[in-house]
């Protein structure tokens, strides 16, 4: 049994193989691949598809196709993941210096704060930007794609120099700046 064919079923056939693929089911077992690699696997499909001279079940300019789907979903969690890059020293630099010339109650002023006390003790997302000391909470994509919880408004109370509370929760931070 050939298994390619003209059936427009193959479709959602491939589409589903490669929700699969990303949960962790392929040739290596690994539980995270990109969407580059996952956009190979439905490419090497198609040469499969192609060299039977049957019509090709993965369609990269249909936006409905539910290859592109998966492959695109995974592409908007990498997206999310790389704007998580750690500050560089000369980002930090900057923000530090602007933050000294600023008014002590101002935001410039608080990430400012933030940025000199995260250099100097070092807190990592995983071991602070968690409710508990001793477990990990971790944010779990429709996918089943886990990644490490990130700090939130929420975690933190703010005061300032009179000992008002600064609620940040529901403001832009245009707001606050």
């Amino acid at each position: 049994c050939d298994p390619v064919g003209d059936d427009p079923s193959y479709k959602t056939l491939v589409g589903m193989y490669l929700q699969n693929v990303r949960l962790g089911n392929n040739y290596n077992n690994k539980q995270t691949v990109r969407s580059a690699t996952l956009r190979g696997y439905a490419e090497s499909v198609n040469q499969l598809f192609s060299l039977r001279r049957k019509p090709l079940p993965y369609d990269p300019e249909d936006k409905c196709n539910d290859s592109n789907v998966a492959i695109s979903n995974l592409a908007d969690e990498e997206d999310i993941a790389l704007q998580r890059e750690p500050l560089t020293a000369s980002i930090a630099a900057e923000a530090i210096r602007i933050g000294q010339h600023a008014d002590q109650d101002s935001g410039d002023s608080l990430i400012s704060n933030i940025i000199c006390l995260s250099r100097l003790v070092g807190p990592r997302l995983s071991e602070y930007g968690n409710k508990q000391q001793k477990k990990i909470t971790y944010h779990t994509w429709g996918s089943g794609r886990r990644i490490v919880r990130a700090w939130i408004a929420q975690d933190f109370t703010f005061f300032d120099k009179t000992g008002v509370e600064l609620s940040l929760v529901g403001r832009s931070s245009d707001e606050l700046l």
